[in-house]
């Protein structure tokens, strides 16, 4: 093959890996910083629970939530839910979902 054809398509790579080079930084330095998003503990289901089922302990874990999106009356704490369901007031837990009021129809509010 001819020496200077050679040389022409070495230099296209190059040129072509420089070019790619700086496309990436400037579009690596331009994406969005992720920044520290405030977390408050949320009570949720385990799992699925059949309606009337009673709320234990064990069906129940805490998981981070973010604060800005925190559904309001959620609770924080397990013994919290657990107390509450000494006092008849029940709450509706769904896999993943958050455990707190409002009632549902036919749901008792007893």
């Amino acid at each position: 093959m001819d020496k200077r054809l050679i040389t022409v398509i070495l230099m296209a790579v190059v040129v072509a890996l420089v070019i790619t080079a700086i496309f990436y930084q400037i579009t690596v330095g331009r994406r969005p910083t992720q920044t520290a998003v405030a977390k408050k503990e949320l009570v949720v289901a385990k799992e699925d629970l059949a309606m009337g089922s009673e709320i234990q302990r064990e069906n129940l874990l805490v998981r981070d939530y973010p604060v800005e999106a925190y559904p309001q009356g959620a609770f924080a704490d397990i013994e919290d839910v657990i107390v509450c369901r000494f006092s008849r007031k029940w709450r509706v837990a769904v896999l993943g979902k958050v455990v707190v009021p409002p009632f549902g129809r036919g749901f008792s509010q007893a």
